[in-house]
């Protein structure tokens, strides 16, 4: 018996029914669209988290720079006289003295604007008596703020957050602002500057495994991990806060 082979174009195959392929692309086009929301909503998520450790940044870095002007101005100088820093750098060493004398361990950048540029607040002489950011951006932060800092609240951009040491009217660099002009605006005449000055000991023994921490941070720090290397970061700046608090 011979047995013929039959074409494959005669073989009789069902119809795909052409909905069936509408569907499917219909259902592509929703797969698609929903990956496109759940990226944006993430992207949105990681920029907040993002702004959020940069603003606990700035909140920790600006009361580090007031602080080292607070013991500038309150260090008494070989020739028995005090006053204001005139740039940031004296923060660094001190040039009234023969010997080193340092207020600030490193000159810190702006961690909102990523730049070492910072805004300077100046009393009538043009002494420094605080920084801040040089950022126009709006701060997701509004409330939590110490109580030092509570003006930040009602701030609309960084460039508000200014971390001043002195309590009398002062006049920012580079913009405006008024000024009482009051000769010798030191550290003696801020009762609020004295009220709440935390030891400078104390400072130096929390500091030490604040910046520990953040070497550990650093070294830990991957592209493809960076959620964990901010949490880290902030995590240290607790521990400086929290340690700073307490009694020396």
């Amino acid at each position: 018996m011979i047995q013929r082979s039959i074409p494959l174009a005669k073989l009789h195959m069902p119809p795909v029914p052409r909905c069936q392929g509408g569907f499917t692309f219909l259902w592509l086009l929703f797969l698609v669209a929903g990956l496109g929301v759940s990226m944006a909503a993430l992207g949105t998520l990681w920029h907040g988290v993002v702004q959020r450790e940069k603003e606990a940044e700035l909140l920790f870095v600006g009361d580090q720079y007031r602080r080292a002007i607070e013991s500038f101005s309150q260090t008494m100088a070989p020739d028995g006289q005090k006053r204001l820093p005139k740039a940031l750098e004296e923060l660094l060493l001190d040039p009234r003295f023969p010997h080193t004398v340092r207020h600030l361990r490193r000159a810190y950048v702006d961690p909102v604007s990523g730049k070492p540029e910072w805004g300077l607040v100046k009393d009538g002489n043009g002494g420094i008596v605080g920084v801040h950011s040089l950022s126009e951006a709006r701060p997701l932060k509004s409330a939590g703020f110490p109580e030092r800092y509570a003006t930040f609240a009602t701030a609309t951009r960084y460039l508000d957050w200014k971390f001043a040491y002195a309590s009398s009217p002062v006049t920012a660099a580079g913009g405006t602002g008024a000024s009482d002009g009051t000769p010798g605006a030191g550290a003696e005449s801020h009762a609020d500057a004295r009220q709440d000055a935390q030891p400078r000991a104390n400072f130096d023994a929390c500091i030490k495994p604040h910046d520990a921490a953040l070497a550990v941070c650093e070294a830990g720090k991957a592209p493809e991990n960076m959620a964990a290397y901010y949490l880290c970061r902030q995590a240290a700046i607790d521990v400086f806060n929290a340690c700073n608090a307490s009694p020396p």
